[in-house]
């Protein structure tokens, strides 16, 4: 069978017109009709087109090994590769689904965006389900039963470059983190604007907080100098960045620790 006449079996397996297949994938009927025949070649640009838009399975498009349509796990990693190359529709639909949802549905899919992440790690450390005695439900049980409280959240207030102003308005957002012993002592998040902490932490970066007056000599925190805001490593006189292209700041007398990062999300 060649390519074109399965072009034409997937088609017609799912019941399209030769209009209505080649205006889901923006051809002419008349190009569509070509590819069919063998007149005109299938190249990879359209044959991973047709992939993406139909749920097809790219290898057997391409050489008839497999079956025709992608299974369930197949699926899933297409749309997780989509997510991560942005090379189809599917990113642009779910982001701008995500912009569509109101207050209560994002933190509804912020809980569940924290538990697949926790499932993910579960997996990654593990190496696969196989090596593990616990099954996908128990796993996914022990995520979902983990409770969660809300902090504070102050949107990329603190500078790993130049400083800025923080605590000087009501926070941003509230979000939830996991209820952890790890977490027990945050008590707000703040993002990082600037590259002076890497490659520790980068550019938008949400930081987990304690709120502390006072921290050791060598641990991070957030500080407060000349009215601007920094999260840096402790020095004896000066608050150090871990970035040697960036320079570090000095400590006055008025300067004020506003807490400890104890860890990012």
């Amino acid at each position: 069978m060649t390519q074109g006449e399965r072009v034409k079996n997937i088609r017609k397996d799912l019941g399209y017109t030769l209009d209505k297949f080649g205006e889901r994938l923006g051809v002419r009927k008349s190009a569509m009709s070509k590819i069919e025949k063998g007149e005109n070649n299938l190249t990879e640009q359209m044959a991973k087109a047709i992939c993406r838009e139909f749920r097809v399975n790219y290898t057997w498009l391409t050489s008839g090994k497999g079956e025709m349509f992608l299974n369930s796990d197949d699926d899933f990693r297409e749309r997780i590769d989509a997510v991560m190359t942005g090379e189809n529709s599917f990113r642009k639909n779910l982001f701008k689904f995500m912009l569509e949802l109101n207050d209560d549905d994002m933190d509804a899919l912020n809980r569940l965006m924290l538990q697949a992440i926790g499932y993910a790690e579960k997996l990654k450390k593990n190496g696969s389900l196989e090596n593990t005695e616990n099954t996908p439900g128990d796993l996914a049980g022990d995520i979902h039963n983990t409770s969660m409280r809300i902090i504070n959240y102050y949107y990329r207030l603190a500078s790993a470059g130049p400083g800025q102003i923080v605590f000087d308005t009501p926070p941003t957002e509230r979000i939830e983190i996991p209820d952890i012993p790890k977490y027990r002592k945050v008590d707000y998040a703040i993002g990082v604007n600037g590259n002076s902490m890497e490659p520790m932490y980068h550019d938008g970066d949400i930081l987990l907080v304690e709120m502390r007056d006072e921290i050791e000599v060598g641990e991070i925190g957030i500080f407060l100098v000349d009215g601007n805001s920094f999260v840096k490593k402790l020095g004896k006189e000066e608050l150090i960045s871990l970035n040697p292209k960036a320079i570090n700041v000095a400590l006055t007398e008025e300067s004020k620790c506003m807490g400890k990062v104890i860890d990012k999300l």
